[in-house]
C-alpha cells in the first residue's frame, strides 16, 4: 500500500531487524494510502508478521502510547497492551523510547496485526479478518483520545 519494509538478517545470533517505516507502528499501522485493506493484511500480517518473534521492528515515528491508547479501546481487557502501555509511559517520563518493539510484542498488543484474534472480530462486528483490518484503521483513523 505505498510503504516500504527492510529486513535485515541478523549476524552472529543476533535477531532480525525490521525496519517498517510506515507500514507498522508499535502498536499501529500505517494509512492505507492508494492501497487496499488486502495489500495491507498481505504486507503487515502476511509477511511483517511471519518474521520470527525476536525480530526487532524499528518503526518510522514515535507513536507508540497514542496507539496503545487506542488500542486498549478496541481491546480493553488485553493485559499485554495495559502493560505496555504503562511501561511505554515509564520510558517516556524518563527521556526513554518505546522503539525498538518486537514481532513477539506486536503480535499481543497491535490491533492490526491481530485482525484474526476474536475480541476485535468482535469490535468490528466483522467475520473476515481484511475487513477487521479496514474497520480498525477506519476507527484508528477518527479516533481522538
Amino acid at each position: 500500500p505505498g510503504h516500504v519494509t527492510f529486513v535485515c538478517d541478523g549476524k552472529d545470533g543476533n535477531p532480525k531487524c525490521a525496519f517498517t517505516g510506515d507500514t507498522m507502528f508499535v502498536a499501529g499501522c500505517g494509512n492505507f494510502n492508494s492501497g487496499t485493506p488486502k495489500q495491507m493484511y498481505a504486507a503487515l500480517v502476511e509477511k511483517i508478521g511471519s518474521l520470527p518473534g525476536n525480530t526487532l521492528v524499528y518503526v518510522g515515528h514515535e507513536y507508540t502510547e497514542k496507539n496503545l491508547m487506542f488500542a486498549q479501546t478496541a481491546e480493553p481487557t488485553n493485559q499485554a497492551i495495559k502493560e505496555k502501555l504503562e511501561w511505554t509511559r515509564r520510558q517516556r517520563a524518563t527521556g526513554g523510547f518505546s522503539v525498538p518493539s518486537t514481532i513477539e510484542s506486536e503480535w499481543a498488543t497491535n490491533p492490526f496485526l491481530r485482525c484474526r484474534e476474536q475480541s476485535l472480530l468482535q469490535y468490528t462486528g466483522k467475520s473476515d479478518p481484511v475487513e477487521c483490518l479496514a474497520e480498525v484503521r477506519k476507527r484508528k483513523s477518527a479516533w481522538r483520545p
